[in-house]
Order: structure tokens, then C-alpha cells, then sequence
């Protein structure tokens, strides 16, 4: 271990040549008007850094709330919205044929067996 090591770990003297470069590093002292100028432009700065925060933070709520409120109308408007039907679908109890239209009447279906139709005489159930 070096002399710099051993004045590193807090272990020595400080060793020839550190003082030099040490005093050559610091800077010097400022004039009391340009100190006061320094500090008046490090204050502003902080304080606009804080009103730039308090702004992102009234502003995220916000943000959130609108986002919530989007995906919420989302799923209402995916969940109530009617399901597609095409033009060869069979009617079914969501989609009841249109009045006057060919699929409204049984003209032309094909026979199904244990299905009674006008033709078979099928008439109201009493």
C-alpha cells in the first residue's frame, strides 16, 4: 500500500503533492454581490421547480380520472352495443326478422322434423 492508499483509508499522513493539487481545485471566494446573485438564481430556480411539481401533481388526478372515465364508457358501450347480424342469419330472439321481409315467413324454409309450421296446420297453442 502507497502513501496516497494509506491517506485514503484514513491511515497516514497526507502525502507530498495532495495539498498542491487540493489548494489548486478550490474555487475562489466570490464577491459578496455576485454570492447574492448566485443565490437569488439558485432560489428561483427552486422555487420553480416546486410550482412545476405541484402542477404535475394537481394535473395527474385529472389526467386519471378522464382515463377511467374513458375505458369505463368503453366497456358500457362493448358490453350494451348489439351483436352483428348478416343478411343469411337466422332470426333469433335478440333479432327477430323484419316484418315483410322473407325470412319472416316460413315461404321456402326448409322442413325441419319435430318443427311445426303455418303449412302443417300448426296454429295457435291452446
Amino acid at each position: 500500500m502507497n502513501d496516497v492508499d494509506r491517506w485514503a483509508d484514513l491511515e497516514g499522513p497526507e502525502p507530498r503533492g495532495v495539498r498542491e493539487l487540493l489548494d489548486a481545485a478550490e474555487a475562489p471566494d466570490l464577491a459578496p454581490e455576485e454570492q447574492a446573485r448566485l443565490d437569488r438564481e439558485l432560489y428561483a430556480a427552486i422555487a420553480e421547480d416546486r410550482r412545476r411539481r405541484a402542477r404535475d401533481r394537481s394535473i395527474k388526478p385529472v389526467l386519471g380520472g378522464l382515463f377511467a372515465a374513458a375505458c369505463l364508457a368503453g366497456v358500457v358501450f362493448v358490453a350494451l352495443r348489439p351483436a352483428p347480424v348478416s343478411e343469411d342469419a337466422e332470426p333469433t330472439a335478440r333479432h327477430p326478422p323484419s316484418p315483410g321481409t322473407a325470412a319472416s315467413s316460413d315461404a321456402g324454409a326448409p322442413h325441419r322434423p319435430g318443427v311445426r309450421s303455418v303449412e302443417d296446420g300448426a296454429g295457435p297453442r291452446r
